[in-house]
């Protein structure tokens, strides 16, 4: 069964102090903290583990590593999300625990090296059955390959869920960046550019209370200057690829549709 779609602004790991078991001297475990996904963090060795102190009890339905590197050699690389109350090396779990699992690349027909050659990062995605709250955030990393793991954002944040999806008619429309010139004589000249996937998708049956208790918290806190986290379908076998956590690229004044529900038109470019 699907769920609904969730959708976040705010990510507590940017106020959080994060600790690693290990950290390359000029690729610290900062980087975590910066919008900039390409500005990456890397652990000195394959087994690494990190705790992200929220600073106070929170609450926690989702955590991302984004831009990592497991899965690139086709390796079973993992990684495991605990969550704790009081613990401050993360490892009771007491909050939210599990098995490690396997993370590749991409869940796809692609081998995970082909999906690395097209785009060189990877995205992690937990999100939880149920909200808990607590104050340390630990992930354990385990390399089969490698002999580090990286990654440039963690996310941890507690996405709204609407009372009702998105509307029918949600696109990918990727930008690929690349800039074609056609020469007189016919020949064809391409400025190879990067991949920035983006989404559209439509909000069309907001209630009162979300309107202006949820969307408009998301215009004034994240707006088209923060970053935001949207989730077509959580229970997707296909969760990095509906998954996209970037920037709000445009959107259509906030309408008052039908009584009691309002309507807002969304598009959000994955960050790099």
């Amino acid at each position: 069964m699907a769920s609904n779609i969730r959708i976040g602004w705010d990510n507590l790991a940017d106020a959080a102090t994060i600790t690693a078991s290990s950290q390359v001297d000029t690729l610290p475990i900062e980087r975590l903290q910066t919008r900039t996904i390409a500005d990456i963090y890397r652990a000195g060795s394959g087994t690494a583990h990190l705790v992200a102190d929220l600073g106070a009890l929170r609450t926690v339905g989702y955590v991302g590593f984004l831009g990592h590197n497991m899965g690139s050699q086709g390796g079973a690389d993992t990684w495991r999300v605990r969550l704790s109350t009081a613990d401050s090396t993360g490892a009771a779990g007491d909050a939210h625990t599990e098995a490690a699992g396997t993370v590749g690349l991409y869940a796809d027909t692609r081998t995970a090296m082909q999906r690395f050659e097209a785009e060189p990062f990877g995205r992690a995605h937990r999100f939880l059955a149920a909200p808990v709250s607590a104050r340390y955030v630990r992930i354990d990393f385990a390399m089969a390959a490698l002999p580090y793991v990286q990654g440039g954002r963690l996310v941890v944040m507690n996405p709204w869920e609407p009372s009702r999806g998105f509307s029918f008619g949600a696109a990918w429309d990727p930008d690929h960046g690349s800039r074609r010139l056609k020469t007189k004589g016919g020949q064809v000249y391409v400025d190879d550019g990067y991949f920035q996937r983006r989404l559209q998708f439509t909000l069309g049956a907001a209630t009162q209370a979300e309107a202006f208790g949820q969307l408009e918290p998301l215009d004034m806190l994240a707006g088209m200057h923060g970053q935001v986290l949207v989730c077509l379908n959580t229970q997707s076998a296909y969760l990095d690829s509906v998954t996209l956590y970037g920037e709000v690229e445009s959107r259509t004044p906030m309408e008052w549709a039908d009584l009691p529900r309002f309507r807002r038109a969304y598009v959000v470019a994955e960050s790099k």
